[in-house]
């Protein structure tokens, strides 16, 4: 087992009522209300834990898109919906921007050549038939659409919050569109239902907000469009849920303070992308129990690495793992072309889970000098 000393040098911060709760942050607080509260209440870290930051292109692509609505509406706020050429300057910076932030976390060069992935062209084309959607509502042609990207809705009391990717509105005629980057169908995707509710709960705070139910709700993704049909009942009972669950967890937080445990309810699913595992007893009393998932998995635990640094290859990182939480040998594995400054990136490495605890040096030393606590535990 993990030597448990190391999770002594941190210290979750006073849980905190919950002053807003979007969709998402509903369905994790239905997982575990720690993996829910954990992201708005930041923990003290020792300074030599690393921030794991993994990315892949979907994220990557899915940023880009949304900052690039994000700075659409700002234009649009100033000099209404942007000619052509200036949504492609507009993406493009959007594209600048994101790439900048995922290197500097971690990502070497590797996102150079975003402008050349297959996929970015979907994040064009998807900014460019923005307007063409709008002549899709059966309304009079002199009503001009009025496009909203990236805007942020509430309900009356501004606890519940949701941003749709893309409001259009043509009179009383309202149409919500939201992007999602899947490799398959989107229909198939295990996420499906939560994307219709999430869908269902922006409608229900439009509804709220300007006085409209939206007719019409696409899920867009690899170019194609699913139309979501909207319930106004369904709607009504998902935003009714989550005000009960905030009052509720507020309650809690109440009676409870900064026993985080209290909050904790481990589980496969719960657990497989959470990221207060590292502070969280309830799940390392679990590691026995909880089988990893066929997924990328990061864990933290008790063990070596060394980096090696070569002209050809840049840094090479040996993981080395004698013994493990579930009992069986550990794996010795390479990863090489990693950041000289960073965490390794493990996006197409999924057969290995890695655990870390502790990093010898600071990011940005020479990676020769650099060791750090990790473990690899191999997948299926």
């Amino acid at each position: 087992m993990a030597d448990q000393s190391v999770f002594e040098t941190v210290a979750v911060s006073n849980l905190r009522p919950l002053s807003r709760m979007s969709y998402w942050r509903f369905e994790e607080l239905n997982q575990c209300r720690l993996k829910g509260l954990f992201p708005l209440h930041v923990v003290t870290t020792p300074a030599n834990l690393p921030v794991v930051w993994l990315s892949s292109r979907r994220a990557v692509l899915g940023e880009i898109l949304h900052e690039a609505l994000a700075r659409i509406s700002e234009q649009a706020k100033k000099t209404g919906w942007p000619e052509p050429a200036q949504l492609h300057a507009l993406c493009e910076a959007a594209r600048k921007s994101v790439t900048a932030k995922f290197t500097q976390r971690g990502g070497g060069d590797r996102y150079d050549s975003v402008a050349s992935w297959p996929d970015y062209g979907t994040v064009l084309s998807a900014v460019a038939e923005v307007p063409r959607r709008s002549s899709t509502s059966p309304v009079d042609p002199a009503d001009k659409p009025q496009f909203f990207p990236e805007y942020d809705v509430y309900s009356t009391d501004s606890r519940i919050a949701g941003r749709p990717d893309l409001i259009i509105r043509r009179g009383d005629h309202i149409t919500l569109i939201d992007y999602k980057w899947r490799k398959r169908e989107i229909t198939d995707s295990p996420y499906y239902e939560q994307y219709v509710a999430q869908l269902q709960v922006y409608a229900a705070l439009i509804e709220e907000r300007w006085g409209v139910f939206p007719h019409l709700a696409y899920l867009v993704s690899n170019g194609k469009r699913h139309r979501v049909v909207l319930q106004q009942t369904r709607a009504s009972q998902l935003l009714n849920d989550m005000q009960h669950l905030l009052e509720d967890i507020n309650r809690q937080v109440a009676n409870l303070g900064h026993d985080a445990s209290a909050f904790a309810k481990p589980s496969e699913e719960a657990c497989s992308t959470c990221a207060a595992k590292p502070w969280c007893g309830a799940y390392r009393d679990q590691l026995q129990v909880i089988p990893l998932p066929q997924k990328r998995h990061i864990l933290w635990g008790y063990q070596e690495g060394s980096w090696q640094e070569n002209r050809r290859t840049g840094v090479t990182i040996t993981l080395r793992s004698e013994q493990h939480s579930f009992g069986r040998p550990g794996a010795t594995i390479k990863l090489t072309r990693v950041p000289k400054t960073w965490f390794p990136q493990l996006e197409d490495r999924p057969g290995q889970a890695v655990i870390v605890t502790n990093v010898h040096a600071t990011p940005g030393a020479n990676a020769a000098a650099c060791s750090f606590e990790t473990q690899i535990l191999p997948i299926g």
